[in-house]
């Protein structure tokens, strides 16, 4: 997501940072001046403000207060990948086997089903 924003009108100094408030979570942004690109979840709600920074003569930083916060939501996206599946069990002769699946650290919205693929050992 693109976040961009109108600089404050008197910034009582030279602006040396902006801090993006997300989901009540400050960020520093590492920029100056608009715009900036935040990274995102998918099917995620977000509430986002932003503030301004100045540095004061002693060197504190000083910042002013956020702005309006805007609110939208992700659309659905494509998950990030699982984590390896973990063997629990597996028959003597190794017809059968069952495996542990643990979602995505990332699912980026509601997982419907998983698509596991094997090859045999040593196969070409």
């Amino acid at each position: 997501v693109t976040l961009n924003w109108i600089p404050p009108a008197t910034p009582n100094g030279v602006i040396t940072k902006y801090i993006a408030n997300v989901n009540n979570e400050p960020k520093a942004i590492q920029v100056t001046a608009p715009p900036f690109n935040l990274s995102v979840d998918g099917d995620t709600s977000y509430n986002i403000s932003i503030q301004a920074c100045t540095t004061n003569r002693l060197g504190e930083t000083e910042c002013g207060p956020l702005s309006a916060p805007v609110s939208f939501r992700t659309p659905i996206g494509a998950p990030g990948a699982p984590a390896i599946p973990m063997k629990e069990s597996a028959t003597a002769d190794g017809s059968s086997i069952v495996l542990k699946l643990t979602a995505p650290a990332h699912p980026n919205g509601p997982i419907h089903q998983y698509v596991v693929v094997y090859h045999p050992e040593n196969s070409t």
